[in-house]
């Protein structure tokens, strides 16, 4: 008879395996969790995709039919410099479609802000003729099977090159293509790589602005296709003259006192470098140098942008003003953009006080975040829809009339990609741009440059003749509402601007959050809940009411959810979480 040896080996106390178990079931759930999530998504898709198909499917305007002719007269290798709003997307699209054995697998490398954008498109003008793929982050797998177009950002190009360059692109498409104006820059250098290893000579450049500083970043951007490729531009006025014509106000404001002093005095910190640098810009008062960018330093870059927060939050009680005439007086809804983000913020504070409900986009947006915003805003749910750089490109807002920017641009093409934003095919009205100036700071300095540029632009690329006013009533009113007296707040004092949202309890007990929001303001309220690890799977707005969606009904014990108000007009909605049977029992019901 055999004797069974005693195991050298220590067992693990109950305890320590319960603890193990536990833990192996945990990462079961949220696997499965995590699962369920992607299936409810894709099957979201699918039921709009299967709506989309019971409509009728789309017609090129006459143009963009002449658009698609130049492409494929060309070989295929061309720079599509339609300005914005015209359709280069649809053009593009359209040609990979009735030329798909000719050009496939396409590669389109766009920003990352309108990657979904083109896969949105695709399905729209293709419908299921072609498969489209996004590329989403540094690990995302390629499918087995390479699909008839790939998209991916130019954000990402760089980290995926290597994978990028194991297949043989049929014909590739760089949109945005003064992404890639600097001929030493990563992206640049990835694209000819792509290229160079694909062996193809199709390659169409798009860009509504090709030429952002000067004559040597466009020779950059034209060496991508070859150097010298056909361009084809045309101005919206060109292709539909039916659009009513745009204008550019600027409107001159005041500062409070407080921040007035605040930049004097960063500007006497600073000695003379300021005049020193401009004159070394300017030269001449009446010539400016053609390489502008090229002469900033980054240490003149940090004291420039420091002054351009000053001077930006010392508009803001004047922007408030103006937003609050438009909606609340003159009922018109109004796309506001701005690029720091406490510049923002002290905005959305502003709004705050005003009682004037806003969306905003900003780079911290998430995809189903960003298209909410798009939709409540183009719905006529709220009136104000306020952006940063990631609103520039790929969105539609022609709800609106009246655009205003917080804070000058260096470029003319930033400026004017975020103007478009309201003035493409689609609007009926007149748009009116306007930029607010504090009259004695940087804000004029660049203003001179934009100025600048936009002659180089017109020489070399040719620009439409667009009308502009500077006014001379000053917008100094702000004091007369009391909410935005207590809006000026100095750089150095609060470098960064608090959200007053209130304590939510954690994530798994949270259903949402419901709230007036004429009181609470939504991105602040949206930024709060994701800092506390929330996702927000919903915002449902009614009326004077929204309310956010964390978690999904069936995730709880029904006759547990209950509304709690924790401070004036703002309510969470919480209940005890239901197990893993309890959930899949309430999601058949």
């Amino acid at each position: 008879m055999k004797i069974k040896r005693p195991s050298l080996k220590k067992k693990p106390s109950s305890s320590r395996a319960n603890l193990k178990r536990t833990l192996r079931s945990a990462k079961r759930a949220k696997k499965k969790k995590k699962n369920s999530n992607k299936e409810k998504a894709r099957r979201a898709r699918m039921e709009k995709r299967i709506q989309a198909l019971n409509t009728e499917k789309p017609k090129l305007r006459d143009f963009q039919k002449e658009g698609v002719e130049f492409i494929e007269q060309s070989d295929f290798r061309c720079l599509l410099a339609d300005s914005q709003g015209t359709g280069k997307t649809v053009q593009a699209l359209y040609t990979i479609g009735k030329n798909a054995v000719k050009v496939c697998p396409v590669l389109v490398i766009c920003p990352s802000s309108v990657v979904w954008n083109w896969e949105k498109e695709a399905f729209k003008w293709l419908r299921h003729k072609l498969r489209c793929h996004v590329i989403e982050g540094m690990t995302d797998p390629f499918p087995v099977q390479l699909p008839h177009i790939t998209v991916v950002s130019w954000d990402l190009l760089c980290h995926r090159v290597d994978d990028l360059c194991r297949y043989k692109w049929g014909m590739i498409v760089a949109d945005e293509i003064h992404y890639a104006k600097n001929a030493d820059a990563k992206r640049t250098q990835a694209i000819h790589r792509i290229l160079e290893t694909s062996q193809t000579e199709k390659i169409l450049i798009m860009s509504g602005t090709p030429l952002v500083n000067n004559e040597e970043e466009y020779q950059a951007v034209k060496d991508i296709a070859g150097g010298d490729p056909p361009i084809l531009r045309r101005v919206l006025e060109d292709v539909a003259p039916e659009i009513p014509p745009k204008k550019r106000l600027y409107l001159p404001v005041t500062m409070p006192t407080d921040l007035q002093q605040e930049y004097d005095q960063a500007v006497s910190e600073f000695g003379d470098w300021l005049d020193e640098y401009l004159t070394q810009i300017y030269g001449d008062p009446t010539q400016v140098s053609d390489r502008i960018e090229s002469t900033m330093k980054a240490e003149n870059l940090i004291k420039i942008g420091y002054l351009r927060r000053i001077v930006a939050r010392g508009k803001i009680p004047s922007a408030c003003a103006w937003t609050y005439n438009m909606v609340k007086k003159k009922k018109q809804p109004v796309v506001v953009f701005g690029e720091h983000q406490d510049i923002l913020d002290l905005y959305t504070e502003g709004l705050r006080k005003l009682k004037i409900p806003l969306v905003r986009l900003d780079g911290k947006t998430g995809r189903l975040e960003r298209q909410q915003a798009i939709d409540n805003f183009q719905n006529g749910k709220v009136d104000v829809f306020l952006g940063s750089r990631s609103a520039f490109e790929g969105i539609t807002l022609v709800r609106a009339t009246n655009l205003m920017f917080l804070e000058r641009f260096y470029t003319p093409s930033a400026e004017e990609q975020a103007e478009d934003r309201i003035r493409r095919i689609g609007q009926t009205k007149p748009t009116y741009i306007w930029y607010l100036t504090a009259s004695g700071t940087i804000d004029e300095r660049i203003e001179q440059i934009v100025d600048r540029k936009r002659r180089i632009i017109a020489r070399v690329v040719g620009q439409p003749t667009i009308q502009s006013e500077h006014l001379t009533t000053v917008l100094d009113n702000w004091d007369r509402l009391k909410p935005l007296n207590s809006l000026s707040k100095p750089l150095k004092v609060e470098p960064s601007i608090s959200a007053p949202v209130p304590k939510t309890p954690p994530p798994k007990f949270l259903r949402g959050v419901l709230f007036n929001a004429e009181h609470w303001s939504l991105p602040q309220i949206q930024r709060a809940l994701r800092k506390r690890k929330n996702q927000i799977k919903n915002v449902e707005i009614k009326g004077a009411y929204t309310f956010i969606q964390t978690k999904p009904a069936e995730n709880f014990i029904r006759s547990t959810i209950k509304k709690i108000e924790i401070a004036n007009e703002f309510f969470i909605v919480v209940g005890k979480p239901a197990t893993n049977s309890k959930r899949v029992s309430n999601y058949r019901k």
